[in-house]
């Protein structure tokens, strides 16, 4: 009985006053490349294997899932534990299957762990929060290293938001955010910052981007990224303001 207590409890510590739309810790979503209808219940598999002690033993059911969502297929992992996208990558190694960043486009919090050695913390930020639809939460550096997590724009109807579900297809601010935003018009997956245009803005600045960091201070929710194509992104005429 504690043992399913304790997702509720920690979600409600993490979201009062906000809404508690589902209880648990947070479940990560991914675009999966190589993995077929034949083939997503394998790849579940490897990911369960391999990420054993980061997957929450807290939830009935399957706790990695891999599904399809208009012909792209998506992990959803519960957590347990902080994932980052280098433990996907190195789960994945020597499979037919592969986490790829070249299409990817980011939703919710993630920390950014950024080499830099040459970079001014504070313009990095400044310049982070010029990027439209992000907004630096928290910066922290560590030697030559920086670890800034961005918040950006969550699933538009958090309250239809079904546990496990990946591949959404409209995002907007919300409640969840870390600083008062004003309520926009939610746009699609092309219309979130891109893995790749984040980095840019990171090595403008005299950063590397070295791994994605999603951690589980951040329960009851989804976060990760959608899969958009190159053409999809460039006719995406809408775009979300600049943080404040």
């Amino acid at each position: 009985m504690c043992r399913k207590l304790f997702p509720l409890l920690m979600c409600a510590a993490a979201l009062t006053p906000a809404r508690v739309f589902a209880g648990g810790p947070p479940w990560l979503t991914l675009p999966i490349e190589g993995a077929t209808a034949a083939t997503a219940a394998d790849c579940a598999k490897l990911l369960q294997a391999k990420l054993s002690d980061k997957v929450s033993p807290y939830l009935e059911g399957p706790n990695v899932r891999v599904i399809e969502r208009d012909g792209q297929f998506y992990l959803a992992v519960d957590m347990n534990k902080d994932v980052r996208l280098s433990d996907i990558t190195a789960a994945l190694k020597g499979s037919e299957f592969s986490a790829r960043t070249d299409e990817l486009h980011l939703f919710g919090h993630v920390v950014l762990e950024i080499k830099a050695p040459a970079a001014d913390e504070k313009a990095l930020v400044a310049g982070l929060e010029k990027l439209g639809g992000t907004s630096v939460a928290e910066s922290k550096a560590e030697g030559d290293a920086i670890a800034i997590t961005i918040d950006m724009p969550y699933p538009a109807d958090m309250n239809q938001v079904k546990r496990g579900n990946a591949g959404f297809a409209a995002f907007t601010w919300n409640d969840l955010a870390s600083h008062a935003r004003k309520s926009e018009k939610a746009v699609t997956g092309a219309g979130l910052p891109s893995y790749d245009a984040i980095a840019k803005v990171v090595s403008q600045h005299g950063g590397k981007l070295t791994d994605l960091r999603w951690s589980i201070k951040y329960a009851c929710r989804p976060v990760g990224g959608v899969a958009v194509s190159d053409e999809k992104a460039k006719a995406q005429p809408e775009k979300l303001s600049a943080a404040r």
